[in-house]
């Protein structure tokens, strides 16, 4: 097996390169060398750490995978070749990506669709995700004794991008918390949300000592709780794995209980006098929630494996 690296990221977006353009590189290899597409695969990017694919917040990064897939199987000559190939569990978000890459696989190769997975958009829903050049759309509520407001990154010492190469840009400003004797939060508030849909929801925060502790909520308007994720490893070195930089992204899968919900950043979980920095704050679909009839073999499908194991 043969591997075209075709690695597009979301400030690039060259999708031509793998079909339905003149400058796919399909055909341009059937030419060279003919029959050679039998045994080729496109290797797609799909790094989220060091090199890094999902660097812009103007794009959806669920809506840029699905729309390489699409490219792929829509073209005469990229979709005879017999799958694509990423390096899925290297620098990627393991607890969200690998997930989302197969249902693409599955909907695209298994099931043999030509159709978009999703909705065949690639936007993100906040509209201001970086708090740049202000905090418009956000919320601001300090807790007793604290403060939550803009930073400028020229006043403090870590780098203002979360990559190994300035890929990942954060722009002039960010989010600075510093906490008093109770939480301070930042919300944004977010409408016409589809209460049958997956949402991923991401957040990168950084302090300048390890160790601490950070939360990323999802409420509904009135405040009613429907998720959240906390982290105590702000600050922390890289441990390649999980971790590539200084920063630390809080993401996770989450349904919507309400058509409208509150997107809240806290330092809840922190100790008095705790600073926290964040930035590159996003929100897109994932994929719809199964359907009954389809998640009841999905679990039946899991239980026939468990038994085959045990055998």
């Amino acid at each position: 097996m043969l591997v075209q690296e075709v690695y597009i990221h979301e400030s690039n977006l060259s999708y031509g390169w793998l079909g339905q353009h003149g400058a796919a590189i399909a055909p341009k290899l059937n030419t060279e060398v003919p029959g050679i597409l039998n045994k080729t695969v496109y290797g797609l990017y799909i790094s989220q750490g060091g090199f890094v694919a999902d660097n812009n917040t103007n794009v959806g990064y669920w809506g840029h995978l699905d729309e390489q897939f699409h490219q792929i199987r829509n073209d005469s000559s990229a979709s005879t070749m017999p799958g694509v190939m990423a390096w899925v569990l290297s620098r990627s978000e393991k607890s969200v990506t690998p997930d989302y890459f197969a249902k693409l696989v599955d909907h695209y190769y298994t099931q043999g669709n030509t159709s978009y997975f999703g909705d065949g958009n690639n936007t993100q829903l906040i509209s201001n995700p970086q708090f740049d050049p202000n905090t418009s759309g956000w919320t601001l509520t300090p807790g007793s004794g604290g403060t939550v407001g803009q930073f400028n990154y020229s006043s403090v010492s870590f780098d203002n991008d979360h990559d190994d190469h300035a890929q990942a840009s954060h722009g002039t400003y960010g989010l600075k918390m510093v906490r008093g004797s109770s939480r301070n939060e930042a919300s944004f508030e977010v409408s016409g949300l589809d209460t049958d849909m997956y949402y991923t929801v991401s957040a990168w925060v950084i302090a300048e000592t390890a160790g601490q502790s950070a939360r990323l909520a999802i409420t509904e308007s009135d405040g009613t709780y429907i998720d959240s994720m906390e982290i105590d490893t702000v600050g922390s070195a890289p441990d390649y794995y999980w971790k590539w930089n200084e920063w630390s992204r809080i993401i996770f899968n989450f349904v919507p209980t309400s058509d409208t919900i509150d997107i809240v950043l806290s330092d809840w979980p922190a100790s008095p006098g705790t600073t926290l920095y964040w930035d590159f704050i996003e929100l897109e679909e994932a994929y719809l929630v199964p359907e009954p009839a389809t998640l009841g073999l999905l679990l039946l499908g899991g239980l026939t494996l468990l038994r085959r194991r045990r055998k």
